[in-house]
């Protein structure tokens, strides 16, 4: 079936799709923008074209402890993320997908060894990354970081 008549189907765009359908942006692959005859008609409509797919996984990070790790994923066709630790299955953190690029920042980390994974899903279905490794350098009490970090932390 035809874009145009897959378009036609949405409720109310009818009379709006004959007058342009646009290719959708290189920064968003789902979206199609309706656009009607006058600048007062016009809306968006997405369209998945099929189930999301993971094109870069995350990396092990190693950072020093009480510093900021980032984890980050590319994706395609995703619409909704889920970040997950691997040993408790908790969530710690979710949300819509803005752009095909999803990070996850952890500031002040102190334990070592733990892994995260995202899982990106849309209507379609869903996909887990590789898990990535966080691994977190004890900062000793000789060395300048320890005693700057601490007396940060204490001021906060």
């Amino acid at each position: 079936m035809s874009l145009y008549k897959r378009l036609m189907k949405v409720t109310g765009f009818t009379s709006l799709l004959r007058r342009s359908i646009r290719a959708p942006r290189p920064d968003k692959p789902s979206g199609i923008a309706v656009y009607g005859r006058g600048s007062t008609y016009g809306d968006t409509v997405t369209l998945t074209s099929g189930e999301p797919e993971i094109t870069s996984h995350p990396l092990d990070v190693v950072v020093d402890e009480t510093r900021t790790a980032v984890f980050t994923v590319e994706h395609l066709n995703g619409t909704s993320y889920e970040w997950y630790k691997v040993e408790t299955g908790e969530v710690v953190a979710s949300g819509d997908v803005e752009g095909s690029t999803i990070t996850l920042s952890l500031g002040g980390v102190s334990q070592s060894n733990e892994g995260y994974y995202c899982k990106v899903m849309n209507d379609k279905g869903e996909v887990d990354s590789r898990q990535a490794r966080l691994t977190v350098t004890p900062l000793t009490c000789g060395d300048w970081r320890c005693w700057v970090s601490r007396r940060i932390v204490r001021v906060q």
